[in-house]
């Protein structure tokens, strides 16, 4: 899967290429475009953000970003519970509370 970021503004591309490549948690405003959540994206909507950016990031994830990484709440914490499109490394060894990954 070839995923576009170029579409995206360029002060948000790193946020959303984590999120949907790695399952890291991007900043609010995109978390709110994540979660579907209109409102609260305008609520958070940087100074950098206009209209016609605001298109182009919901365009570039009904688009270009998995269906299942977008979309709702519930939709975003399992992407991240799952560590995006690379998944989550398997644990080599547990030690008591301490999980050690592979590097």
């Amino acid at each position: 899967m070839t995923i576009n970021y170029s579409k995206l503004p360029e002060h948000i591309r790193s946020g959303a290429q984590l999120y949907i490549e790695r399952g890291i948690l991007p900043e609010t405003f995109l978390q709110a475009i994540i979660q579907n959540d209109l409102t609260e994206s305008f609520a958070l909507m940087p100074d950098k953000i206009n209209m016609n950016d605001l298109f182009n990031i919901v365009n570039f994830f009904y688009n270009e970003a998995p269906f299942a990484c977008w979309g709702s709440k519930e939709r975003m914490k399992k992407w991240i519970k799952i560590g995006g499109l690379a998944g989550r490394p398997k644990p080599v060894k547990k030690i008591g509370t301490l999980i050690i990954y592979p590097e």
